[in-house]
C-alpha cells in the first residue's frame, strides 16, 4: 500500500507538536517534591542540658490583675463605627459586635468558666527547649477486652484545646460493637494559648511535628492515631509523610490536594464533570470563577499573618475586642459563607457565646495573639511548605469533608492523600470539634475502626 511523503512529514511534525505536551503531562502527574526534612532545633535561649523532661500537673489560674485589666479595656472601648449594611460583607458587623461586647462585660464569668476548664486533666512539659501543654484524658473503668488506642488531637487558628473538650469526653467513652476506645492527648500549638512560644524564627507546622512527636514518645506512645484540621492537619500531615512509622493512621477533616494535577483536574473539570466523582462536590466547586472569588473574598487573614504577623499582632495582642471580631468573623464564615449575608452571622447557630469566649480567653489571657500569627508566617516561609502542600501520604487516611470548609472533591484529592479508607461528608463548616462534637466523636471511631480492620488484614495476608 503506497502511502505518500506527505502523510510521514504531518505524522512526523505532529510528533514533534504533541511531545513537548504529552512530556509535560507526565510530568505534571507524576511530580513529587520529596517530604520535609525534620530537625531537633533548641527552640530558646536556656542550656538545653539542664532540660526538665519530667511531665508536671497544670492548672489554669488567671491573677485577678489579668482579669481587671481586661475588665477596664471591656469598659472603655471606644464606640464603633455604625455599619453601612446590615450583614457581614464588609467584615464583622459593628452591632453584633456591640453584643457581644455587652455579653463578655455582663453575663460571662470566666472564673465560673476556669473552673470547668479545670476538670480536664491538664500537664505541661519541656520538649526542645518549649515548655508544652497539653491535655491528656484516659478511659476509666472499662474492660479488659478493650484495647485502648492512642490518639493525638491537634487543634488549628483561631482555635485551642477549647474546641476539642466535648469531643473528647465521647471518645474515651466505651462505643456500643467497639472493641476499642481512645487515650487522647489535645496538646496546644506552640505559641497557642499555654505553650510556651519559640525565642527563635522558624516554628512552623513542619517543626511542630516533631515537638508533638517527641511528646507522644514520652507519653509512651510509639505508634498512635492522628486527627487535626486547618493547622492541626499540615502540622500532622507533615507527621504523616516525614514521621510515618510513628502514625497509624491520620483522621483530618481538611482534606485538600494543591498537587499540580489534583489542580490541573479541578480547571478541567469545568470540562469534564465526570473527573469531580459526586455530583454534591460538583455544586460546591463549579463554576470555578464563584470559588476563585471566595478564595480572594475569605483569604486576606492567611496573607496578613503569613507576611506581617507582628503587625498585626500588636493590635489583637492590645484590644480585647479587636481579637474577637477577628476570631468570631473567622467561626462565622467558618460555619458557612452564607452567613456574611445575615444580621446574626449564623454564630449562634452552631455555637454559643460562652465557648467562644472561652476560646478567645485562652488567646488573650496568654497574650498569644502575635505568637499563634507567627506560625502562620514560619510555615509558609518554609522551605518545605510546599512538599508540606503537595506530597502523598502514605499512611491509612480518612477524608471527613464538611460541605463548608476548605476541602478538595473526590476524585481530586487522590494525589495527595492515596491511601483513603473513609471518605464521608457532612453538613458542616471548619470548626467541626465546636459545631458538632458527637459526629465527629463518631466520626473518628467509624474511621479508625476501618483502619484497624485494615490494618489485621494487613497482618493475617502477611503470615
Amino acid at each position: 500500500m503506497y502511502v505518500s511523503r506527505t502523510f510521514f512529514v504531518l505524522i512526523l511534525l505532529a510528533s514533534v507538536f504533541i511531545s513537548p505536551f504529552v512530556y509535560l503531562y507526565h510530568k505534571l502527574v507524576n511530580y513529587q517534591p520529596g517530604i520535609p526534612v525534620l530537625e531537633e532545633t533548641w527552640w530558646t535561649d536556656e542550656n538545653p542540658e539542664k532540660e526538665d523532661k519530667n511531665i508536671y500537673p497544670f492548672k489554669i489560674n488567671i491573677t485577678q490583675e489579668i482579669l481587671n485589666d481586661l475588665k477596664s479595656r471591656l469598659d472603655n472601648t471606644r464606640p464603633f463605627t455604625k455599619p453601612l449594611q446590615d450583614n457581614h460583607v464588609n467584615g464583622f458587623n459593628s452591632d453584633l459586635a456591640q453584643e457581644i461586647l455587652d455579653y463578655w462585660r455582663t453575663k460571662y464569668d470566666w472564673k465560673k468558666r476556669e473552673d470547668n476548664l479545670n476538670k480536664y486533666p491538664h500537664f505541661i512539659t519541656s520538649i526542645q527547649g518549649l515548655k508544652i501543654h497539653f491535655i491528656h484524658l484516659k478511659p476509666q473503668n472499662i474492660s479488659d477486652r478493650l484495647k485502648i488506642l492512642p490518639l493525638l488531637l491537634c487543634h488549628g487558628w483561631p482555635s485551642s484545646f477549647i474546641e476539642f473538650l466535648n469531643v473528647i469526653t465521647m471518645l474515651t467513652k466505651p462505643q456500643e460493637n467497639r472493641n476499642f476506645v481512645f487515650e487522647v492527648v489535645v496538646p496546644s500549638l506552640p505559641g497557642f494559648g499555654f505553650s510556651q512560644a519559640p525565642q527563635k524564627p522558624g516554628l512552623g507546622a513542619t517543626e511542630t511535628a516533631l515537638i508533638l512527636k517527641n511528646l507522644m514518645n514520652r507519653l509512651g506512645h510509639r505508634r498512635f492515631y492522628v486527627h487535626g484540621g486547618d493547622l492541626g492537619m499540615m502540622v500532622l500531615k507533615v507527621m504523616s509523610m516525614s514521621l510515618e512509622d510513628s502514625v497509624l493512621g491520620f483522621h483530618n477533616h481538611m482534606c485538600v490536594s494543591l498537587h499540580p494535577y489534583s489542580l490541573f483536574k479541578l480547571v478541567m473539570g469545568s470540562f469534564n464533570p465526570d473527573w469531580i466523582r459526586r455530583k454534591t462536590h460538583r455544586e460546591l466547586f463549579y463554576p470555578i470563577s464563584r470559588l476563585i472569588q471566595s478564595i480572594l473574598m475569605e483569604s486576606g487573614y492567611l496573607h496578613t499573618q503569613s507576611t506581617k504577623p507582628d503587625t498585626y499582632g500588636v493590635g489583637i495582642d492590645d484590644s480585647p475586642m479587636g481579637m474577637a471580631v477577628l476570631f468570631l468573623e473567622k467561626y462565622s464564615t467558618g460555619a458557612s459563607l452564607q452567613n456574611r449575608f445575615r444580621k446574626d452571622g449564623g454564630l449562634k447557630e452552631k455555637y454559643n457565646y460562652d465557648d467562644l469566649l472561652d476560646n478567645i480567653m485562652i488567646y488573650w489571657v496568654t497574650k498569644t495573639g502575635t505568637t499563634s500569627n507567627r506560625f502562620y508566617a514560619a510555615s509558609f516561609r518554609s522551605s518545605s511548605i510546599y512538599s508540606i502542600l503537595v506530597s502523598p501520604v502514605k499512611v491509612p487516611s480518612a477524608c471527613t469533608r464538611g460541605n463548608y470548609d476548605i476541602i478538595s472533591p473526590e476524585g481530586i484529592v487522590e494525589e495527595t492523600f492515596p491511601n483513603i479508607v473513609h471518605s464521608v461528608d457532612y453538613d458542616v463548616g471548619h470548626f467541626f470539634g465546636f459545631e458538632n462534637p458527637k459526629l465527629l466523636a463518631s466520626d473518628i471511631y467509624e474511621a479508625i475502626n476501618k483502619m484497624e480492620l485494615n490494618s489485621a488484614t494487613r497482618k493475617h495476608t502477611d503470615l
